[in-house]
């Protein structure tokens, strides 16, 4: 029997392949290798050791980028395990009744990244990036941390347009909903 706490464990080559995958998507199709000054060689089978370096050291910079990588990789372990479980976003964003509680959809996936796990920079559902101010941190945190929720204390925590309009956008998409 196999048990999971937290994340899944992903395997090294599939992240690697999906990382790669991502960093050729963002090329135009059009992106040629090019090297104006290579002299002419004198055997043309040569591997040059001055190309394999350059070519190296440009591939290297593509995957160099912390930032970039902290993004896709928060994306990456949020996006949802079985796609078709995932709730359908609505057309409206459903009003919430305080007086009963709500729940975080059990499809949901949820990553907080930034410089600090006491304030998260980003929220991350289901691989949807959303950013975060003093304002909407705090229900974000509740919202990472719970399934369960007396929607009167995300009322309040929603007291800011940021952290409003968060709340709203998780309930369009459905990922908080209330029991009809």
């Amino acid at each position: 029997m196999t048990f999971s706490v937290g994340f899944r464990a992903p395997d090294l080559k599939q992240v690697l392949r999906e990382y790669s995958e991502h960093i050729i998507e963002q090329f135009s199709t059009d992106t040629l290798w090019r090297d104006p000054d290579l002299t002419p060689q004198s055997e043309p089978a040569w591997l040059n050791p001055e190309v394999v370096s350059r070519l190296h050291q440009k591939l290297t910079a593509l995957m160099s980028n912390k930032e970039h990588f902290e993004d896709w990789l928060a994306g990456y372990l949020s996006a949802p395990k079985y796609p078709t479980a995932e709730p359908e976003p609505l057309e409206q964003t459903p009003p919430l009744d305080q007086a009963q509680p709500s729940y975080r959809d059990e499809s949901v996936r949820i990553v907080l990244s930034g410089t600090s796990s006491e304030q998260p920079q980003y929220l991350y559902a289901n691989g949807r990036r959303f950013t975060l101010d003093e304002g909407s941190m705090p229900l974000a945190r509740v919202f990472s941390r719970q399934r369960l929720f007396d929607t009167s204390e995300l009322l309040t925590l929603a007291q800011s347009e940021s952290a409003l309009q968060l709340l709203r956008e998780l309930a369009k998409l459905g990922f908080i909903y209330q029991q009809e």
